[in-house]
């Protein structure tokens, strides 16, 4: 086998009781050799396993018949362990074939081991199963088997592990192991302590569970909060459906007789002008083009008053007469060049989204709700609410904002768009303190600082503001299967400051116990910016 036929000079140790406690080889996996119910030698594996897995197969036989299954129970008395780990290379304290400790090379302790198990072989075809039999303990998991091992190897590779090699051991467990013969050094004091903290365990469980009770009694709550907020999509939709209406009742009561009236006017005008131009063209009412013009100018009143007397009964306002009847050449001229001016003196544009309303929005750049005009005025609305055409705003239309700056003085209306809040230490969420008083967070960095906080707090924690933050609380068990869940709720939740006016390129990254949250902000004003905002798990 190419290993050392004898065996190193060792120290020999106690197995059991306080002093085997106290001098053991501090690696909390061990192999002990009965034989006819006496401990003969205890040694430690190699090095602390980096892989531990333990396997229950299945003990039940299922058998399908032609109409029927049958299924066959037998007690599970196999639990197959299985340990993997590295020898390392500088000398440690190892054990021998005999049980005894010496300091060892990684090499040479693998070969110890691989003789201990020779020696047990050995023993247990001489003398019999029964009388000689093998105990696995895992101290750190409270778990001890009687136990046969199955495989046992030991490689090395070149390319992967110059300088140590890779164990795996096997083992089929098989029955129930007899109480440890080693005793804790402080013994009864370790006792009370562990008994102490069985008790503290329990304790913190029945918190964690009034904890439960809490986040599920919320949870219910949420639900009401869902459907209040389903009551009030359902009353946006009327609402917009209210809105449609109402457009097309003004289109049909409003837009469409004022400009029948308009028109009919525009062509009795033209009438008289042409009249006139007969009369200095010689034509007379006696002749066959003045019986014509004679019958064209009757139709020509006779439509005009028809649409006036049709306006009227419809209670057309005379503002929206005034409207319609001035020239739409020169309206649209005129709107463009206001749009032009706004554009030269400074702009941007807006998407319409749910739920906004011109105030708001003049309140938002202006800091005056009433402004709303200005942007109507722009981009030639008929209102607060409607397009010139009568239509209602819509979500995803594009609107021209005018902001108060001239090209000199842009960059400091894009700093205050940002507004101002106190600034936070986000690793503490302690306030910042500059010369003795209270930091204020202001431009680029005030909204960063909005989006970290918004992805740092959990949903629910804030009772005022029941949707705020993330739903998932970062550090879970499964969070790398939980990325694409939440990427979508880091968009969706930075939406909601009215101060971003797209998120693009959401990107999470996990590495180790970090998590860190990569996004692109477009803000409704002002260049892009780049957040990165780190994520720490909960201890």
């Amino acid at each position: 086998m190419g290993v050392s036929s004898t065996a190193p000079i060792s120290i020999p140790t106690p197995n059991s009781g306080r002093l085997g406690s106290l001098f053991r080889v501090p690696i909390d996996y061990l192999l002990e050799m009965y034989e006819d119910g006496r401990l003969q030698t205890a040694v430690t594996l190699p090095q602390s396993p980096s892989d531990y897995e333990q396997k229950r197969p299945s003990a039940t036989i299922v058998t399908h018949t032609l109409n029927d299954v049958v299924r066959e129970h037998t007690e599970n008395h196999l639990t197959e362990i299985s340990l993997k780990g590295v020898s390392g290379y500088a000398p440690r304290l190892g054990h021998t074939r005999d049980g005894g400790v010496s300091l060892l090379g990684g090499r040479r302790i693998l070969e110890e081991f691989d003789l201990f198990l020779d020696e047990y072989q050995r023993r247990a075809a001489k003398k019999g199963a029964r009388s000689v039999y093998l105990v696995f303990r895992a101290l750190d998991e409270k778990q001890a088997y009687r136990v046969e091992p199955k495989e046992w190897e030991w490689t090395r590779s070149a390319g992967e592990t110059r300088f140590h090699y890779r164990w795996s051991l096997t083992l089929e467990a098989y029955g129930v192991a007899p109480s440890s013969p080693l005793v804790d050094v402080l013994s009864p004091v370790t006792g009370a302590l562990r008994a102490a903290q069985e008790y503290i365990n329990a304790g913190a469980g029945a918190v964690a569970l009034g904890g439960v009770a809490l986040t599920n009694v919320r949870g219910e709550l949420n639900e009401v909060t869902n459907t209040l907020r389903s009551v009030g999509r359902v009353a946006t939709a009327l609402q917009s459906v209210v809105e449609g209406a109402d457009g097309l009742r003004t289109f049909v009561t409003e837009t469409l007789p004022s400009t029948w009236a308009t028109e009919t006017g525009r062509f009795k005008r033209a009438w008289e002008d042409a009249v006139e131009l007969g009369v200095e063209l010689g034509i007379t009412e006696h002749s066959e083009q003045g019986d014509s013009r004679a019958r064209l100018g009757y139709e020509a009143e006779r439509l005009n008053y028809l649409a006036t007397t049709t306006a009227g009964l419809l209670r057309v306002s005379p503002q929206t007469l005034r409207a319609a009847q001035s020239d739409p050449s020169t309206t649209e001229q005129s709107t463009q060049g206001a749009i032009t001016t706004a554009l030269r003196r400074a702009s941007t544009t807006y998407t319409w989204r749910a739920g906004d309303s011109l105030q708001a929005l003049a309140l938002r750049v202006y800091g005056d709700a009433t402004r709303w005009a200005e942007i109507a005025s722009a981009n030639g609305l008929r209102g607060a609410r409607h397009k010139a055409d009568g239509t209602p705003l819509s979500v995803g239309d594009v609107l021209i904002v005018p902001i108060d700056a001239t090209p000199d003085t842009r960059g400091d209306v894009r700093r205050d768009s940002y507004a101002t809040d106190l600034a936070l230490d986000l690793t503490t969420g302690d306030l910042l303190l500059e010369d003795g008083d209270v930091k204020l967070s202001t431009g680029r960095n005030n909204l960063e600082q909005a989006v970290a906080l918004r992805c740092l707090t959990s949903r629910g924690e804030s009772w005022v503001l029941p949707t705020y933050g993330l739903p998932l609380r970062v550090g879970g068990v499964a969070l790398e299967r939980e990325v694409a869940y939440l990427s979508a709720h880091v968009r969706d939740q930075l939406l909601q400051d009215d101060r971003v006016r797209d998120v693009r390129d959401v990107e999470i990254a996990v590495e180790g116990d970090q998590v860190a949250v990569h996004v692109i902000i477009e803000p409704v004003f002002g260049d892009v910016i780049d957040v990165t905002t780190p994520y720490m798990r909960e201890a």
